[in-house]
């Protein structure tokens, strides 16, 4: 399906090939992902275990949810504060990761 408006239609027929528009609906699909912008961490060596995640989220719906993963690892969700999804994890271990952020909007 595209983006935008769309209408399911639903037909029935008999034996008699006797057709009749039974029902129809119309369905918004979200085509856009959220975009999102990574203010913390960034892509430099920490001296510390507590690093704080932080992500900015733009998508015209609104955003639900916000996690991330670090190293492959469970999600972690982060909470919304002052305009940004934010979280921190007090527990780093001294070496290289890797992060992924999700976010999930709501569709219109």
């Amino acid at each position: 399906m595209s983006g935008g408006n769309n209408t399911i239609k639903i037909y029935a027929n008999d034996s008699l090939n006797n057709l009749e528009l039974n029902n129809s609906y119309t369905v918004s699909v979200d085509a856009a992902a959220p975009s999102i912008t990574i203010n913390s961490p960034l892509n430099r060596t920490y001296s510390t275990t507590s690093i704080t995640f932080n992500v900015g989220v733009t998508e015209d719906a609104g955003i639900s949810s916000c996690n991330y993963s670090l190293d492959g690892n469970s999600n972690i969700s982060l909470t919304y504060f002052g305009g940004y999804w934010t979280g921190t994890n007090s527990s780093m271990l001294e070496r290289s990761h890797n992060v992924t952020f999700y976010c999930k909007d709501f569709c219109k």
